[in-house]
């Protein structure tokens, strides 16, 4: 008797301590995330428009495309917008301007969203890091950058 009760005491001993370590864990993670800073964040919500400015690169040329501010199709929310291209075969820049960091010894996240609502054969998109200074207004395909990360589609 005394063995099947020192085997219940050691049994719930260990459930206790991996509760302990999971609570651990959890609290670690949860100090880490608190010491991280966002940089930058966009929700395209009203005023979107004030913090970023629409290139006029290719805009001569007729081969602009605009965006539009919506939820789009199959939107969840439909208060939950962001910016899409208009039109076909066109090119599209728009940037905005974000606060100066140094991410020295610290890890640098880049996150977005990408819904693709039409069939194309070929396309994609990118994100520029730029620094030093750039003229907005011309922002375009041979703007120096620090960073890009590429969305492409391809026929399969």
């Amino acid at each position: 008797m005394a063995r099947s009760v020192l085997q219940d005491v050691n049994s719930k001993s260990r459930h206790i301590h991996g509760v302990a370590v999971a609570v651990s864990v959890l609290f670690l993670s949860l100090i880490t995330s608190s010491f991280s800073e966002i940089i930058f964040e966009e929700r395209f919500e009203d005023g979107w428009q004030s913090r970023w400015v629409k290139s006029d690169w290719k805009k001569s040329e007729g081969k602009a495309g605009s965006f539009k501010h919506t939820a789009g199709q199959w939107a969840g929310d439909p208060d939950d917008k962001g910016i899409q291209t208009s039109a076909d075969a066109k090119h599209f820049a728009i940037s905005a301007k974000i606060p100066e960091f140094i991410n020295k010894n610290r890890t640098l996240v880049l996150q977005y969203s990408i819904k693709f609502e039409q069939d194309i054969e070929c396309g994609g998109g990118y994100i520029k890091l730029l620094s030093g200074f750039v003229n907005q207004k011309k922002f375009g395909g041979d703007t120096p950058y620090r960073f890009v990360s590429y969305c492409m589609i391809l026929p399969v």
